[in-house]
């Protein structure tokens, strides 16, 4: 105990090098700090931020400051505000409120509703309601009537099924995502008794005699990592587009 206060008390004193109030501290939570805050109010993002493959809107990240994570980046006395997603270390938590910075906390959003209120109150909180507006409304234009049975596919085998953001993204576009609950890894046997129409895949389209053969019947399409890493409203859009302007089966 008596550590954990002399490392606090040892951090507190460092020598701010910045000025600016808000920051983020992982790479959904940099896309709302991009997306919301003028650059002048930008304290520092995620080093991921600037990655074009990863991040949204990593062209807005251009000449703001980046960190890996390290507690001192955080301790400048021009800091008021880090926005975050759970889970976050209990560590930081503690400096945060020693040093009076307000933490906005988020949950990862599991519908499109949840996504429109997160995206009021984030707005609000970083005092830019106006832009929440223009925002929540490409979330509402999010509709489809395809009726066809889909599936996400991600790394090593990793699905989404119900209860969970991808899957609602999905059904409000018509689809038909398959009924398990929670995100579950499935092998090729279960991917068969699904049946899919379409397989949009979060990472590489895996190669072998398997896909090949499923490939005949089932219409695949990769979607781009940095749509699939944050649920920014302007991300979400832009990913519901291209499902819907899907490839057809050769």
């Amino acid at each position: 105990m008596l550590a954990f206060r002399f490392a606090i008390s040892l951090i507190l004193f460092i020598v701010p090098f910045a000025s600016a109030k808000v920051a983020s501290l992982d790479l959904g939570a940099d896309q709302w700090v991009l997306g919301l805050c003028d650059k002048k109010d930008i304290f520092a993002v995620t080093y991921l931020a600037s990655s074009k493959d990863l991040s949204y809107l990593s062209e807005r990240a251009k000449g703001v400051r980046t960190h890996k994570g390290h507690i001192e980046t955080f301790l400048s006395g021009d800091v008021k505000i880090v926005v975050a997603y759970r889970p976050i270390s209990p560590f930081y938590l503690k400096v945060f409120k020693r040093k009076g910075i307000q933490t906005i906390l988020l949950d990862a959003p599991k519908s499109l509703s949840d996504l429109k209120k997160q995206t009021s109150y984030v707005a609000k909180k970083l005092g830019a309601e106006e832009k929440s507006a223009s925002l929540i409304k490409q979330i509402n234009r999010i509709y489809g009537k395809e009726n066809e049975s889909a599936l996400f596919y991600g790394s090593h085998g990793l699905c989404p099924g119900t209860k969970t953001f991808m899957s609602d993204l999905l059904e409000n576009l018509g689809f038909q995502p398959p009924r398990f609950k929670g995100w579950r890894y499935l092998s090729k046997e279960c991917i068969l008794k699904l049946n899919p129409k379409y397989i949009f895949f979060l990472g590489p389209i895996p190669s072998g005699p398997f896909w090949k053969a499923l490939n005949r019947k089932t219409c695949f399409q990769k979607v781009p990592s940095r749509l699939t890493l944050t649920t920014y409203p302007e991300a979400v859009s832009e990913l519901a587009e291209i499902i819907m302007m899907r490839k057809t089966c050769a």
